[in-house]
Formats: C-alpha cells, sequence, structure tokens
C-alpha cells in the first residue's frame, strides 16, 4: 500500500528508460499535476503514447467548443478533457480558447473582475462568478420609485372605492 498517488507515480516511473523517461522528466520540470494524481496521470501517459495523428483534431475540437448557455461546469470539464489532450499548447494559448468559448455575458464578467494569472484561476473565477450571476438572474425583480409611485395611487383608488362603498 502506497501513502500517496504520487507515490505509486512514482514507483510506476522509477524504471522508465529513453522516451519514457523524458516525458517523465518533463513532468518533473513542469511540476505538472500528473505527478500528484494517478488518474490524470495514466491519461497523459496513455495519449502521449498513443496516436498522435489525432492532435489536430483535438485542435479543432478545442477551438471550436463554445459554452452555448450550458451549466459552466460542463464547459469546464469538456475543455479540461480536451486540454489534457494537448500537452504541448503553452498555457496562454488554452486561456485564450478558454475565455473564447465562454458565453459573453460570464466572459465579460470574468474580465471585469479581473485578469486571472493561469487556467485553473480561470477555471476557479468563472465558476465563482457563475453562481453569482445565476444568483442575480434568480432574485425577484426590484421595483423603481417610478414603478411604486405607479402602484401606490391604485391602490389608494381601490381602498377608497371600497370604504364609499361600505357606506349605507
Amino acid at each position: 500500500c502506497y501513502p500517496s498517488q504520487w507515490a505509486i507515480i512514482v514507483a510506476i516511473t522509477g524504471g522508465f528508460s529513453g522516451e519514457a523517461l523524458d516525458w517523465v522528466s518533463g513532468l518533473h520540470i513542469d511540476q505538472a499535476r500528473e505527478l500528484v494524481n494517478l488518474e490524470l496521470f495514466l491519461d497523459a501517459f496513455q495519449m502521449f503514447f498513443t496516436d498522435r495523428s489525432k492532435v489536430p483534431q483535438y485542435e479543432e475540437a478545442i477551438m471550436s467548443l463554445k459554452q452555448n448557455s450550458r451549466p459552466v461546469e460542463e464547459y469546464i470539464k469538456e475543455f479540461k478533457r480536451l486540454a489534457g489532450k494537448l500537452r504541448t499548447w503553452p498555457e496562454r494559448l488554452l486561456i485564450r480558447e478558454f475565455k473564447n468559448g465562454l458565453d459573453s455575458g460570464l466572459r465579460r464578467a470574468v474580465l471585469y473582475r479581473g485578469i486571472p494569472n493561469n487556467i485553473t484561476e480561470w477555471y476557479r473565477i468563472t465558476t465563482e462568478l457563475n453562481i453569482g450571476l445565476k444568483e442575480f438572474r434568480d432574485m425577484p425583480p426590484r421595483k423603481t420609485g417610478l414603478q411604486q409611485q405607479i402602484i401606490k395611487p391604485e391602490f389608494i383608488a381601490n381602498r377608497s372605492r371600497v370604504a364609499v362603498g361600505a357606506q349605507p
């Protein structure tokens, strides 16, 4: 039994050589998240050592991915899945494609709040702002001063008629 997922990954990679050793060394240099999550590690390993001819398909898929009014959590999940298959992409390119795929209102809210530094921050802030925007949209509309003025005389008029009609 291993004390952590990282320990399992160290045990697996201890015998690597050649291209596999170069690959895992790159993960260590990047301090990649795949080194602390076994599922991510195995997915990345399989992706790196399987058919690379599919990379253009993944690039096309991530560039055409749009939120399209679906829950932001679904969009982020799909984006992460595709981004995991494009390990050679620089983070700034991932950020650009993620931002471009967001619904415009949510994208504006994120940019208004301040531009996140990395893709993980984009995921986190987008999720937080989406919750806030949803709560705001679900609030009942407030009555403005003008709406209250319009309603108030009608209420008073109805009350007067009732009072007048109640007298013998």
